[in-house]
Protein backbone atom coordinates (compact mmCIF):
# COMPACT_ATOMS: atom_id res chain seq x y z
CA UNK A 1 0.00 0.00 0.00
CA UNK A 2 1.31 3.51 -1.35
CA UNK A 3 0.90 6.47 1.01
CA UNK A 4 1.24 10.34 0.46
CA UNK A 5 2.72 11.24 3.42
CA UNK A 6 4.53 10.03 6.71
CA UNK A 7 2.02 8.20 8.89
CA UNK A 8 2.68 7.97 12.78
CA UNK A 9 1.11 8.46 15.88
CA UNK A 10 2.12 9.50 19.19
CA UNK A 11 3.15 7.05 22.02
CA UNK A 12 4.51 10.22 24.64
CA UNK A 13 7.74 12.21 24.67
CA UNK A 14 9.54 10.09 27.28
CA UNK A 15 10.38 6.56 25.26
CA UNK A 16 13.40 6.37 22.47
CA UNK A 17 13.55 3.89 20.12
CA UNK A 18 14.79 1.04 22.35
CA UNK A 19 12.22 2.22 24.77
CA UNK A 20 9.37 1.71 22.71
CA UNK A 21 10.60 -1.91 21.27
CA UNK A 22 11.11 -2.73 24.56
CA UNK A 23 7.18 -1.65 25.32
CA UNK A 24 8.64 1.45 28.19
CA UNK A 25 6.60 4.43 27.91
CA UNK A 26 8.53 5.78 30.63
CA UNK A 27 11.90 4.83 31.48
CA UNK A 28 14.00 5.55 34.14
CA UNK A 29 16.64 8.67 32.70
CA UNK A 30 18.06 10.27 35.30
CA UNK A 31 19.23 14.03 35.45
CA UNK A 32 19.04 15.29 33.18
CA UNK A 33 16.59 12.94 31.42
CA UNK A 34 18.99 11.02 28.45
CA UNK A 35 17.78 8.05 25.85
CA UNK A 36 17.32 4.72 27.27
CA UNK A 37 19.99 2.43 26.14
CA UNK A 38 20.84 -1.37 26.07
CA UNK A 39 21.93 -2.89 29.64
CA UNK A 40 21.81 0.63 31.76
CA UNK A 41 18.49 -1.32 33.71
CA UNK A 42 20.21 -4.49 33.57
CA UNK A 43 23.37 -3.39 35.40
CA UNK A 44 25.66 -4.08 32.03
CA UNK A 45 25.64 -0.23 30.40
CA UNK A 46 26.65 0.10 27.14
CA UNK A 47 29.97 1.90 26.56
CA UNK A 48 30.37 1.97 23.11
CA UNK A 49 26.70 2.57 21.33
CA UNK A 50 27.64 1.36 18.16
CA UNK A 51 29.70 -1.88 19.43
CA UNK A 52 27.07 -5.28 18.79
CA UNK A 53 28.43 -7.12 21.50
CA UNK A 54 27.68 -4.56 24.04
CA UNK A 55 24.31 -3.70 22.57
CA UNK A 56 23.15 -7.59 22.81
CA UNK A 57 24.23 -8.34 25.82
CA UNK A 58 22.64 -4.94 27.59
CA UNK A 59 19.50 -6.01 25.42
CA UNK A 60 19.33 -9.45 27.51
CA UNK A 61 20.43 -7.48 31.04
CA UNK A 62 17.86 -5.82 30.81
CA UNK A 63 15.28 -8.11 29.65
CA UNK A 64 16.39 -11.01 31.63
CA UNK A 65 13.44 -14.17 31.12
CA UNK A 66 11.78 -11.81 29.08
CA UNK A 67 13.29 -11.19 25.99
CA UNK A 68 16.16 -13.57 24.00
CA UNK A 69 18.07 -13.12 20.65
CA UNK A 70 16.99 -14.67 17.53
CA UNK A 71 19.19 -15.99 14.64
CA UNK A 72 17.59 -15.09 11.44
CA UNK A 73 18.22 -12.14 8.49
CA UNK A 74 15.53 -9.76 7.09
CA UNK A 75 15.12 -11.96 4.36
CA UNK A 76 14.63 -14.99 6.57
CA UNK A 77 12.81 -13.52 9.82
CA UNK A 78 12.74 -16.15 12.40
CA UNK A 79 10.03 -17.66 14.26
CA UNK A 80 8.59 -15.56 17.30
CA UNK A 81 7.67 -17.67 20.31
CA UNK A 82 4.35 -17.36 21.50
CA UNK A 83 2.96 -14.41 23.50
CA UNK A 84 6.41 -12.41 22.25
CA UNK A 85 6.98 -10.02 19.17
CA UNK A 86 9.59 -9.69 17.24
CA UNK A 87 12.54 -6.82 17.33
CA UNK A 88 15.34 -5.89 14.99
CA UNK A 89 18.41 -3.95 16.03
CA UNK A 90 20.35 -1.75 13.31
CA UNK A 91 23.66 0.07 13.84
CA UNK A 92 26.02 2.34 12.62
CA UNK A 93 29.55 2.99 13.58
CA UNK A 94 28.33 5.32 17.12
CA UNK A 95 24.63 4.61 16.67
CA UNK A 96 21.87 2.12 17.27
CA UNK A 97 18.41 1.31 16.32
CA UNK A 98 15.54 -0.32 17.45
CA UNK A 99 12.01 -1.04 15.43
CA UNK A 100 9.49 -3.60 16.73
CA UNK A 101 6.77 -5.60 15.03
CA UNK A 102 2.99 -6.14 15.22
CA UNK A 103 2.70 -9.75 15.47
CA UNK A 104 -1.21 -9.66 14.00
CA UNK A 105 -0.57 -7.04 11.26
CA UNK A 106 3.25 -7.52 10.48
CA UNK A 107 4.07 -4.02 10.35
CA UNK A 108 6.93 -2.48 11.57
CA UNK A 109 7.09 1.07 13.75
CA UNK A 110 9.54 2.48 15.71
CA UNK A 111 10.29 6.01 17.31
CA UNK A 112 13.17 8.71 16.32
CA UNK A 113 14.69 9.86 19.43
CA UNK A 114 12.31 11.28 22.57
CA UNK A 115 9.77 12.74 20.28
CA UNK A 116 5.94 11.64 20.86
CA UNK A 117 5.39 9.82 17.25
CA UNK A 118 6.11 6.57 16.01
CA UNK A 119 6.62 5.77 12.60
CA UNK A 120 5.11 3.58 10.61
CA UNK A 121 6.04 4.24 6.98
CA UNK A 122 9.19 5.48 4.60
CA UNK A 123 9.19 6.82 1.84
CA UNK A 124 9.99 5.08 -1.37
CA UNK A 125 12.60 6.98 -3.66
CA UNK A 126 11.65 5.42 -6.71
CA UNK A 127 8.35 6.00 -6.33
CA UNK A 128 7.77 9.14 -4.35
CA UNK A 129 5.64 6.65 -2.24
CA UNK A 130 5.18 6.43 1.35
CA UNK A 131 5.20 2.83 2.03
CA UNK A 132 4.64 0.53 4.95
CA UNK A 133 7.22 -1.56 6.54
CA UNK A 134 6.18 -5.20 6.66
CA UNK A 135 8.09 -8.84 6.26
CA UNK A 136 7.55 -8.80 2.34
CA UNK A 137 9.53 -5.55 2.33
CA UNK A 138 12.21 -5.74 5.26
CA UNK A 139 14.96 -6.77 3.62
CA UNK A 140 14.75 -4.54 1.09
CA UNK A 141 14.83 -1.46 3.03
CA UNK A 142 17.40 -2.85 5.72
CA UNK A 143 19.21 -5.02 3.10
CA UNK A 144 19.60 -5.31 -0.79
CA UNK A 145 18.34 -1.29 -1.70
CA UNK A 146 18.45 0.84 1.37
CA UNK A 147 19.23 3.35 -0.34
CA UNK A 148 16.06 3.70 -2.27
CA UNK A 149 14.45 4.43 1.09
CA UNK A 150 14.14 7.80 2.56
CA UNK A 151 14.20 7.42 6.76
CA UNK A 152 16.89 8.64 9.36
CA UNK A 153 18.34 4.97 9.41
CA UNK A 154 18.91 3.95 5.96
CA UNK A 155 22.75 3.95 6.51
CA UNK A 156 22.47 1.68 9.54
CA UNK A 157 23.19 -1.82 9.12
CA UNK A 158 20.45 -4.86 10.36
CA UNK A 159 22.79 -6.65 13.30
CA UNK A 160 20.25 -8.20 15.36
CA UNK A 161 16.57 -9.61 16.13
CA UNK A 162 15.08 -10.26 19.69
CA UNK A 163 11.84 -11.72 20.86
CA UNK A 164 10.62 -9.79 23.39
CA UNK A 165 7.48 -11.28 25.62
CA UNK A 166 4.39 -9.15 25.30
CA UNK A 167 3.91 -6.65 28.22
CA UNK A 168 8.03 -5.89 27.66
CA UNK A 169 10.47 -4.71 30.33
CA UNK A 170 11.43 -1.76 31.91
CA UNK A 171 14.90 0.25 30.27
CA UNK A 172 16.61 2.88 31.40
CA UNK A 173 19.00 6.03 30.43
Amino acid sequence: MTLGAQEEYNWGANANCYAYACGCANPAVGNPPRQARPGVAGGAAVVNNGNVQQLVAGVLADGGALVQQLNGTPGALPQVPVNSYLVAMLTSAGGFHFMRRDEHTRRWSWKDANHGSVKLNVLHFPSNHYVYVNDANLNDILVANRGNYVWAYNQMVFREFFAIVNGGFAVAG
